[in-house]
């Protein structure tokens, strides 16, 4: 009987999520669909009236893309708006990068987390940096770009 007990306890706990264990910062999804975002103590810093909230990790931040309208922002995890909705798309960057590609007025550009443009929005199509490098194509040529 306690041989019994002690496999169902077992395998109980083998079916926890670990990450319900401990709160942690996420974003969430009211019942009409739209997405907010809660710090890790479960304060709400950005109300569920987007259409979609993306945690963005970056090598020294993380930020979080806001869509709403089918546009774009950059808000940091304290909630507060660092773009505007200018954007027509903004990429989830890979983590080890500090640029973010994004697309305005049909052209992509590269912003840091502070929401400056440091690449300027003329590429006709662009990727995202991997290990300190990108491919952007500029006058229907295909060029790769390194950060250092």
């Amino acid at each position: 009987m306690r041989t019994h007990f002690f496999i169902i306890l077992l395998c109980f706990l083998c079916t926890l999520d670990h990450t319900s264990l401990a709160q942690k910062a996420t974003t969430f999804q009211n019942a009409q669909g739209k997405w907010g975002y809660k710090d890790k103590n479960g304060k709400v810093k950005i109300p569920a009236k987007y259409d979609y909230i993306r945690v963005a990790s970056l090598k020294n931040s993380k930020r979080l893309i806001v869509i709403k309208d089918k546009k774009y922002a950059l808000y940091t995890t304290d909630g507060n708006g660092i773009t505007g909705f200018t954007y027509q798309m903004i990429s989830v960057p890979n983590p080890d990068s500090q640029l973010i590609l994004a697309k305005k007025s049909e052209l992509y550009g590269y912003i840091n987390s502070q929401g400056k443009t440091v690449l300027p929005f003329k590429y006709s199509n662009a990727s995202n940096f991997k290990d300190g490098k990108a491919n952007v194509w500029l006058n229907r040529r295909l060029f790769m770009i390194d950060t250092s």
